[in-house]
């Protein structure tokens, strides 16, 4: 089954591609046949390999029903690595090194999809699973970019070599010099650098020897254009004289393009001021983007320099890229070529150690000054910052790794806990906590290992790998009591009691009722919320409901109290859970309506699709079989968006039940048989209070098809692909209400319903009825979608054709 297929728009681009159409068309040509299944585009760094895939990607989207997905494997460490990075890229939830092939292929297998893999160099060694992927995909195409060529009998390679030059004679017309490639290319971006600047008679012989000088590289051309902004072509050109002298100074084993690139770049480098050249090499330990603050802790000094300047500088020599973001911050990036170079020579410099331990202190403060507000109600601000820095936070972890600094890198995973958490990166969190926790001993440091245990055991608790969870979280609370580290026993309570085997009923020697104790003992109200919430599923769980209520209920003042709106959504979702249990829907419905208005506040929503499911459960219970189709399409797309099976496996089992109960029976039994299918396949079990419903109307259907038709239609829907699902669904949704067993349904409306359902038929709008009964018309909207709902319409225009009741 294919799903989870993530249709993300290809990474826009801020210039238009100069050049390059032949190769454009040739790579589209060589694409579109049915017996290339494989292209590599080969060339140095700076060639314009990615920007060449990006604009073959643009062009053949549109002709493929699955489009194109980018994946960049520049933050790939190792060949193990691609899997996971393709992964994510096609919406796969995190699995961290988990992730196989047999994981993947499931998504491709049915895909008409371009999947463009760019900066393959450095993971060469993934390139048989590239095969193994295409022999088991049959639509699917590939586009490489690389250095050097997989060496797989797939493989189409294409060189993708410099930008069309001008003659070398001398006596070049204006007209023939603009009309080549990397002139053009040259003249572009010094009008981006000098508004002013034209191509003349009288500098046209001297910008096509700049190109021929530079190669016809485009990184070398663009950073050379930049200097118009203080240069003429001729000064321009003298000192491109000096500094490709230094090409006979470079590796002679390396390619001759890389050796002009990096005479391109010594040139650019001695523009520098000495600070700046300092400034620049330093800027090399950042991954990703960073911000001036960023640049200044780690490249600042007691003289205080003047980094923002610096900063600027750069970026006016095109050495930094900045990009503005949407709230006013502005973070700087500098391209991997010129990242490369620029370590080299701090290297050179003697001060790569020193500057990439400052590097990772740095973040590891971040971090660790961030812990706390994702604790609290501030979390979606730091989330948010530390998603921009997430990059920086790697590399922090693997210098202190690689620096023997476990301790250290302990720190850094016990600060992340609540990110990764939050932020959906529980495979990559479980990673980093294995690697630092082999790093550091008990006895070495204590409390600094309890951190990484808590976060490695709450990751591998959001696994489900229980056995792993339980060690390290024992092992995190026997540390804490060995320290008396209060908040940290605590904390490790409370995972505890949810991995434990055995978790005994109702008494004293619980590990939740010990954690609540404490953080009531501790008295900080967000920690006691959270453990009175914890101690309310498990009491549910162990059968008191009386006590799950009273602890959900005093968790949830405790988050109003604190204004945690994400925790207060979470207890009122899992009240609406305890409600819809006992078959009280209107209360649920009503819990997980109030869940779901806090959580249209957040801008993280990652927990909406889950209330919408439910919320299609109360439909069902509710015979409003259309709002349950239409709930549960909704909270489909959104986990979908999201990447989680899991999810997704629900909301098809709950549309099957929907639909069983809508005379439905064919369509209901392949959503069965897909729903379960996904679910197998992902390794995960139903969520408990779904599990009688799905049960009961799986065998209803059953019953009513034949064991032998409902076998046969449940296979199809175990064959389907998510978009031929989704298809389905959204022609059911566009056609009439589905018709349900014959009932009165305007008889189920209560008196208030009554009143208002007759004059929502007189016309009244949401403005007037709210006037008319003193209502707000928030409560007037709860209202209009309660009757609809009641009644199984989609527009309040239709009550005026139902009979209601006075």
């Amino acid at each position: 089954m294919k799903v989870g297929l993530r249709k993300a728009a290809l990474p826009a681009q801020p210039t238009p591609l100069v050049g390059r159409q032949q190769e454009t068309q040739r790579v589209r040509d060589l694409l579109l046949s049915r017996d290339v299944r494989l292209v590599t585009l080969i060339g140095p760094g700076g060639s314009g390999k990615t920007r060449l895939a990006l604009a073959v990607a643009e062009a053949l989207a549109p002709t493929l029903a699955d489009g194109a997905v980018f994946i960049d494997l520049t933050s790939a460490r190792a060949a193990t690595e691609v899997v996971p990075s393709i992964a994510r890229g096609l919406g796969m939830r995190d699995l961290g090194s988990r992730v196989r092939l047999d994981h993947v292929s499931p998504l491709l297998v049915e895909s008409d999809l371009l999947l463009v893999l760019d900066n393959f160099e450095h993971v060469l060694g993934a390139a048989p699973q590239i095969a193994e992927l295409l022999s088991e995909c049959a639509r699917l195409k590939v586009l490489v970019t690389s250095r050097a060529p997989l060496r797989v009998r797939w493989e189409h390679e294409l060189l993708v070599g410099p930008l069309e030059l001008p003659r070398a004679d001398g006596t070049c017309r204006t007209e023939d010099v603009g009309n080549t490639a990397s002139a053009a290319l040259f003249v572009a971006r010094a009008r981006a650098a000098r508004d002013d600047f034209t191509l003349t008679d009288q500098n046209a012989n001297a910008v096509a020897a700049i190109c021929r000088r530079l190669d016809g590289l485009p990184l070398a051309i663009e950073l050379a254009a930049a200097r118009i902004k203080v240069l003429s072509t001729g000064a321009l050109l003298a000192r491109l004289d000096d500094r490709l002298a230094l090409l006979t100074d470079g590796a002679r084993e390396l390619p001759p393009r890389l050796q002009s690139l990096r005479g391109a770049l010594d040139w650019s480098y001695a523009l520098l001021g000495t600070a700046e050249q300092k400034l620049f090499r330093q800027l090399s330990v950042f991954s990703g983007t960073f911000s001036a603050e960023a640049a200044q802790a780690v490249c600042g000094t007691t003289e205080q320099d003047m980094v923002l300047d610096g900063l600027t500088r750069l970026v006016d020599h095109s050495l930094l890229r900045v990009h503005h973001q949407a709230k006013g911050e502005s973070r700087f990036a500098m391209l991997d070529t010129l990242r490369e170079y620029a370590a080299t020579r701090l290297s050179e410099a003697g001060e790569a150690s020193a500057t990439h331990q400052r590097h990772a202190q740095v973040f590891l403060h971040v971090a660790e000054a961030s812990e706390r507000h994702l604790s609290s109600a501030a979390r979606e601000a730091c989330l948010r910052r530390l998603e921009r820095d997430y990059e920086n936070l790697r590399s922090a972890l693997a210098c202190l790794l690689e620096h023997g600094q476990g301790p250290e890198a302990c720190r850094l995973v016990g600060a992340l806990r609540m990110f990764w958490a939050f932020d959906g990166r529980v495979g990559e969190g479980r990673q980093w906590a294995e690697r630092s926790l082999n790093a550091t001993t008990a006895s070495q440091a204590p409390l600094e290992r309890l951190k990484a245990l808590q976060s490695g055991g709450h990751m591998a608790w959001l696994q489900g790998d229980r056995a792993s969870a339980r060690s390290w979280i024992a092992e995190a609370a026997s540390l804490a009591r060995e320290h008396d580290d209060r908040t940290e026993l605590a904390t490790a309570l409370i995972h505890l009691a949810f991995v434990l085997d055995d978790n005994p009923e109702l008494g004293a020697d619980r590990p939740q009722d010990e954690s609540l104790r404490l953080f009531e003992e501790l008295g900080g109200p967000w920690n006691t919320a959270l453990a009175l919430m914890a101690s309310g599923q498990l009491s549910l769980a162990a059968g008191s409901r009386e006590l799950g209520r009273s602890q959900l209920e005093r968790s949830l003042e405790l988050w109003q109290q604190v204004g945690d709106v994400w925790f207060a959504a979470q207890t009122l979702n899992v009240l609406g859970d305890m409600e819809r249990g006992q078959g009280e829907y209107d209360r649920a419905f009503d819990l997980y309506s109030r869940s779901l208005a806090l959580l249209s506040h957040q801008e993280s929503r990652g927990n909406v699709a889950s209330v919408l499911h439910n919320l299609g459960y109360v439909a069902v219970h509710r015979h409003q079989h259309q709002e349950a189709l239409e709930q549960f399409s909704s909270a489909l797309d959104q986990f979908i968006t999201q990447g989680d099976h899991r999810g997704i496996g629900e909301c098809l089992l709950g549309l099957a039940v929907a639909l069983s109960n809508s005379r439905r029976a064919e369509d209901a039994a392949a959503l069965f048989g897909a729903g379960e299918a996904l679910l197998a396949s992902a390794g995960a079990e139903q969520w408990p209070s779904n599990v009688q419903t799905v049960r009961d109307a799986r065998e209803a259907t059953r019953r009513s098809m034949g064991q032998a038709r409902f076998n046969e239609c449940a296979a199809s829907g175990r064959g389907m692909s998510i978009e031929r699902l989704l298809h389905r669904l959204r022609e059911l949704r566009a056609e009439p209400p589905l018709a349900a067993e014959p009932r009165d349904k305007a008889g189920s409306l209560t008196p208030r319903e009554r009143q208002i359902a007759h004059l929502l038929a007189a016309g009244y709008t949401n403005r007037q009825l709210a006037e008319t009964l003193v209502l707000s018309e928030q409560t007037v909207e709860t209202h209009v979608k309660r009757i609809l709902g009641k009644l199984e319409l989609r527009s309040r225009h239709q009550i005026a054709q139902i009979q209601i009741p006075t």
